[in-house]
């Protein structure tokens, strides 16, 4: 289906204002600075594990096994997890430099931190992640870019004003069916994932 380019170029301009919003690289980049990073006897634990070495083999091409595309990783006691996490999304774009077609998206959920902490702005920064590494897909947002954008202008007002972002069932429907739009679509390619502090939303 052909869509005007201005129609897309208005995709895109939403997905650098929601990016503002929602950097993942300043928020690991914010982690780092406060907490540090993981000791390697610990990182070379995870990245030798036998359940990390499927999952990422369960990205190449012809994989069907649905159960295999998830990974839970919880710390032992003693070890960060929001280091680790930010070990994970740097080890990921390393894995996928040498990957044909892959990308990376990533959340770190912030419970102090009241524009983080929600299920709608998790979809909501994965939304314009995925849009921003894979722009063939800017035609399956462009169909709710007024319902994003509504969105959009609720997120600002609860920065500006630094109040508690009050998101709405109909905010998580709207963006878990483009979410799942997405995520189910052909041209997604290999994609992966990381969201950090679930228990924190």
């Amino acid at each position: 289906r052909h869509h005007p380019v201005e129609a897309l170029e208005q995709t895109a301009t939403w997905c650098r204002r929601a990016l503002l919003l929602t950097d993942p690289l300043i928020a690991r980049h914010s982690t780092i600075a406060t907490k540090g990073r993981l000791s390697p006897g610990i990182y070379e634990q995870v990245i030798q594990d036998n359940r990390y070495r499927k999952w990422l083999d369960s990205s190449k091409e012809g994989d069907k096994d649905r159960d295999s595309r998830l990974l839970w990783i919880s710390p032992s006691l003693g070890t960060d997890a929001t280091k680790l996490s930010v070990f994970l999304t740097e080890e990921l774009e390393r894995h996928i430099a040498a990957v044909e077609n892959a990308e990376l998206v990533f959340f770190f959920c912030n419970r102090s931190k009241d524009t983080n902490n929600t299920s709608t702005i998790v979809l909501y920064g994965l939304i314009s992640q995925i849009v921003t590494k894979r722009p063939v897909l800017r035609h399956l947002v462009y169909r709710s870019l007024q319902q994003l954008e509504e969105i959009q202008e609720h997120l600002e007002a609860a920065q500006r004003s630094e109040r508690p972002f009050e998101e709405t069932p109909e905010m998580f429907k709207i963006l878990w069916d483009v979410f799942s739009t997405l995520i189910r679509a052909p041209e997604l390619g290999t994609m992966f994932c990381v969201i950090h502090g679930l228990d924190k939303c």
